[in-house]
């Protein structure tokens, strides 16, 4: 479909009625007023004579210019007829797909609701996409809205595109959260010039955004909850425990962001008792990556792995 393309007419013999008879209602008005015309000129030219009083002179020159005003009032009126009558012909506002019809040949068209004067339920005749470009919508939680800015570039996969990948640009966002849900709409624009992907389509997003490398994440289960806080087991040289307090950033699911407290140089226990105790004794084992889940025998209870 291109742009300009006829999609409907619609036939309409009252307004064609309608816009007939203020064509010929203009017509009358500009006969009167090349009337009044005429009588106002002669009358100016006896003005200043003893035939005709001034008074006179002046009212045909006002009834005149008042039948110019008709004129110009059927004009208008001629005009909005013309405006109703452009909208016989649907035709596409852009180049781009018809992604449904609501009417059929010979279905009437209800004109109510067009205006604020009107009332009545208005119904869409056809659904009209461009689908060179598309906009992507994605409810982003309120944690991570901080990262989305313009320009943003992310990756988008489709189930129906397994094995693809597509790039969408982050236009913006609603910026207001959404009180049930604490996410922010963000729009994205997608090219798709090859016009594989259709309207309405689910998508998964991903977004890669700038970070502080200097900013350390460790496992969520790392962490101990205890009365002074948030805190994380380290290991020293010697093989005893010490509770550090820690101050997280951003959750990221399985990880944790650690924003203060820890260097990478210390030693973490990746997931350590609830009972641990600060100088308690521990023995550190060194595991490999298959059996990294797996507890040996003659493991204590909890395990330090290097960070």
């Amino acid at each position: 479909m291109t742009k300009g393309e006829l999609l409907a007419t619609i036939e309409t013999p009252d307004l064609d009625q309608e816009l007939q008879q203020a064509r010929s209602q203009l017509e009358v008005e500009k006969t009167r007023a090349e009337l009044a015309k005429v009588t106002a000129d002669r009358w100016q030219k006896l003005a200043g004579t003893q035939a005709v009083s001034q008074e006179t002179v002046d009212v045909n020159i006002a009834n005149y210019k008042a039948q110019q005003a008709r004129v110009s009032a059927a004009e208008f009126n001629v005009a909005r007829y013309e405006s109703k009558e452009a909208f016989k012909q649907v035709v596409a506002p852009f180049e781009g797909i018809v992604t449904a019809r609501y009417t059929d040949v010979g279905a009437f068209v209800n004109a109510a609701g067009g205006s604020a004067g009107q009332q009545g339920h208005t119904q869409e005749l056809f659904s009209v996409a461009d689908i060179h470009e598309l906009r992507v919508f994605v409810s982003v939680p309120q944690d991570y809205s901080g990262f989305i800015k313009p320009d943003l570039h992310v990756t988008v996969t489709l189930p129906q595109f397994p094995n693809q990948t597509f790039e969408a640009t982050v236009v913006t966002t609603a910026k207001s959260f959404n009180t049930t849900a604490r996410t922010i709409l963000t729009e994205l624009t997608m090219p798709n010039p090859k016009r594989n992907i259709f309207p309405g389509s689910f998508a998964q997003i991903k977004f890669v955004v700038p970070t502080d490398p200097n900013i350390l994440v460790v496992p969520e289960q790392a962490l101990l909850f205890r009365a002074k806080g948030l805190q994380v087991a380290l290991v020293d040289s010697s093989s005893k425990v010490h509770l550090q307090d820690v101050a997280i950033g951003l959750n990221l699911g399985q990880t944790v962001q650690v924003t203060q407290g820890l260097k990478a140089t210390d030693k973490l226990i990746a997931n350590p008792s609830d009972g641990l105790l600060e100088g308690q004794t521990v023995k550190v084992v060194q595991t490999s990556p298959e059996n990294a889940n797996d507890n040996p025998p003659e493991s204590p209870p909890a395990k330090a792995p290097g960070h």
